[in-house]
């Protein structure tokens, strides 16, 4: 369903939803709205636990009810239709909560992650998440490492219950350069520069832009501009927005900038693309 009075995804901040020391932060939700169009800055989990909604991840519509989870990036703006009363657990997180050795599967996803539970494991998680979301808001003085241990238990089972056990072709990567590209795909809308990304992953600037293109096969900012450009993408996709608009959400400084790189990416021009969906025409995987 498109809007036809449509602005740019609200931002949601982890300094607004995340006053943890932890890093971290749970709350239960009770739903009945509409909550508009949004991304954050942060990563989220969020497990439903009663009543029927349309789940929208970059536009694309998803009805979930009890026994559905879904994890979002940075990358990802979604918004929800409550068909009926929902009731969830919603965990807001950093990225520098994710296992190291899961840092590949969620480096590499390229929008959210819904997943369908059995009913043993959603049992099992259900008691998990519970137990964090008791356990954070105690005054148990004990509580961080145990909370951590249980994040790494739902993080197992996210992606235990996907798609997960295929090879994504970056096990050998350094986990200084899985943690800078998983910075980039939370980042990406404010251009870090090359600098900031290699002072993060504590490599020099020119050894880190050695080990980058080596473990990446692409330059910083050429991997930084595709990130911008599949988001760009994704909403002309699934909105009405102006391409001016898409433009400077996606990160990009001017339009010109940003048109030429679109049409090198995708072989037409934004408004190309446009025209495509809108006549209903078939699209090729990369366009």
């Amino acid at each position: 369903m498109k809007r036809s009075n449509w602005s740019a995804p609200q931002r949601f901040t982890y300094k607004n939803y995340i006053f943890s020391d932890l890093n971290l932060s749970i709350e239960k939700v009770y739903e009945n709205g509409h909550p508009q169009l949004h991304w954050h800055d942060y990563c989220e989990i969020e497990m439903i636990i009663k009543g029927k909604m349309i789940h929208r991840i970059n536009g694309v519509a998803c009805v979930m009810g009890p026994g559905n989870l879904y994890f979002l990036s940075p990358a990802d703006f979604h918004e929800i239709e409550v068909l009926e009363p929902v009731e969830l657990y919603n965990i807001s997180f950093r990225e520098s909560l994710i296992p190291s050795e899961y840092l590949s599967y969620f480096m590499e996803i390229n929008h959210g992650v819904e997943i369908i539970l059995s009913k043993k494991n959603f049992e099992y998680l259900k008691v998990i998440v519970e137990r964090l979301y008791e356990e954070f808001h105690s005054d148990n003085q004990h509580k961080t490492t145990y909370i951590q241990s249980l994040m790494h238990c739902i993080f197992t089972e996210i992606v235990y219950n996907s798609d997960a056990n295929k090879n994504t072709g970056s096990e050998d990567m350094p986990e200084p350069i899985r943690r800078a590209l998983m910075y980039m795909h939370c980042n990406f809308r404010d251009n870090p520069s090359l600098h900031t990304v290699a002072a993060a992953s504590g490599f020099s600037d020119n050894y880190f832009s050695e080990l980058f293109h080596k473990f990446t096969g692409k330059k910083f900012n050429r991997y930084l501009n595709n990130l911008k450009l599949q988001y760009a993408r994704n909403l002309i996709f699934s909105s009405n927005a102006s391409i001016t608009d898409i433009c400077f959400s996606s990160g990009f400084d001017s339009m010109a900038h940003f048109q030429h790189e679109f049409k090198a990416k995708y072989h037409c021009s934004s408004s190309e693309l446009r025209k495509r969906i809108k006549a209903g025409k078939s699209l090729s995987e990369n366009i």
